[in-house]
């Protein structure tokens, strides 16, 4: 199999003619609604956490459930599966739903996630993480972005954005109770989509799991459309998944594809690599990415200064000093290394600013290739999650990317106000950082949404924090 693709995954290397990305709920559910308002003979849906109160375009009233009954009315057929979690957990779209849906024309199975080697005994970590749509087997949006309303944000990533609290909440009271809770954070992630044969991998893994689901109900078995004519130009991806052991008949030991395709990147990096994510929660890549700035590869990483409680930032042997430090405290490398790998947070560029909550999982590795999804760099995902990424080689949109991303979070107006160079612009991060962070404890407003992680916590509050 060539570099970067993925040996004795359950899909081959494909190719799309275009491979887009939409950065920031705004960009992507519009993108969404849009495709599923065009779909004319099916539509498959895969699903964390949702809400069928979810609007896709707010300020515009339109839910979720709006246009999955109205597609069902066109004579669509629509079909969503849904995580079913091990108890009460929010955000989910739980069992009681099923009559409205069958009465509404939307097939709808539930499924449990399965624990398997040491977290067996453990159920309640089990979770079906992907998060995909089939359209008509014509095209597919694979990404990390769930459906339920805090998730949805704007590239503006404003301080404070009723459209992220306001959707079903008329108490006046209780509207500003959300606003200023400290889970009312601006949140940044991105979604794929892609036309060609690699719709049917991503169709195909629907169908074998909505086969497989432990909650049937009535909804009827599923089979898959075949693929489609493979384009003569265009880009080479490939769908690679984590399925953990035992949840499938069909996939026995289960898949780590995205593992693979995550430490064959890392591994392989020549020059640059930059990624954003939720976690950083997994050793092998934590090692992986140190090799790589000790061979002189320049590292960027935006992470999540607290992701969730009791999975605090970095709490991991990180081997950058050989102690839990939950903040990645870098001290322990040379001058050389942490010049080299950097990582920071974001943060609002306001004068009382709040963290820009990063629940992105990508990866941009020489300008090349790119690896997006839904899984975070956390043991979890990696091994134990069903999860779906996206695997490209694509220049193009590898470096396109990776500067639009860089422009939202260094608040570039235009491409020309970049360096032209990784090198450079990798520089220009440290100092934008630096200094944001000095105007930050100063009381004034960043000039941009970017601070050292390192800054943002101490080291002792991280592990105080990770062992409550």
């Amino acid at each position: 199999m060539p570099y970067p693709f993925v040996d004795g995954a359950s899909y081959p290397v494909r190719k799309t003619e275009t491979l887009s990305l939409y950065v920031d709920g705004e960009e992507a559910f519009a993108a969404i609604a849009d495709a599923i308002e065009g779909a004319k003979s099916y539509l498959y849906i895969t699903v964390a956490y949702a809400s069928l109160n979810f609007r896709l375009r707010p300020p515009d009233e339109e839910q979720l459930r709006d246009l999955l009954v109205r597609a069902a009315k066109r004579g669509v057929r629509v079909a969503v599966l849904f995580w079913l979690p091990d108890g009460t957990v929010e955000d989910t779209v739980p069992l009681s739903a099923a009559p409205y849906l069958a009465a509404n024309g939307v097939l709808a199975r539930w499924d449990k996630a399965k624990c398997s080697g040491i977290f067996k005994p453990v159920p309640q970590l089990a979770c079906h993480h992907q998060k995909t749509f089939v359209i008509d087997g014509a095209l597919a949006f694979v990404g990390g972005i769930n459906m339920v309303q805090y998730y949805w944000d704007t590239r503006a990533h404003e301080r404070d954005d009723d459209r992220r609290v306001t959707y079903d909440v008329t108490d006046a009271a209780r509207r500003e109770q959300l606003r200023q809770a400290p889970t009312n954070l601006p949140l940044h992630d991105i979604f794929a989509s892609f036309g060609g044969p690699a719709v049917a991998d991503v169709e195909a893994n629907f169908v074998e799991r909505w086969n497989g689901a432990s909650m049937p109900g009535s909804a009827p078995a599923l089979l898959v459309s075949p693929p489609g004519q493979p384009p003569t130009g265009g880009v080479q991806i490939q769908i690679v998944r984590t399925i953990a052991p035992e949840t499938y008949a069909s996939l026995p030991h289960g898949e780590t594809g995205i593992r693979s395709a995550m430490l064959g990147l890392i591994d392989r990096a020549q020059s640059s690599i930059y990624f954003e994510n939720q976690y950083f929660f997994d050793q092998d890549v934590v090692d992986a990415l140190r090799t790589a700035g000790e061979r002189g590869v320049r590292i960027v990483g935006l992470l999540c200064r607290a992701p969730d409680e009791g999975q605090a930032l970095g709490v991991i042997e990180a081997g950058f000093d050989k102690e839990q430090e939950a903040c990645l405290e870098v001290a322990g490398l040379s001058p050389e290394l942490r010049r080299r790998i950097q990582l920071y947070s974001p943060v609002t560029n306001t004068s009382s600013s709040k963290d820009i909550y990063v629940h992105c999982k990508t990866l941009v590795v020489d300008d090349r290739y790119i690896l997006t999804g839904s899984a975070n760099i956390s043991f979890l995902s990696l091994d134990f999650y069903s999860e779906m990424c996206v695997l490209a080689d694509d220049a193009s949109t590898a470096v396109s990317l990776r500067r639009s991303l860089w422009r939202e979070h260094l608040c570039v107006p235009t491409d020309d106000g970049l360096p032209q160079s990784f090198e450079d612009g990798a520089d220009l991060w440290a100092s934008a950082a630096t200094r944001n962070f000095q105007l930050r404890s100063q009381g004034q407003p960043p000039l941009s949404r970017v601070i050292p992680i390192r800054s943002v916590e101490s080291a002792a509050t991280s592990r105080s924090a990770a062992s409550a």
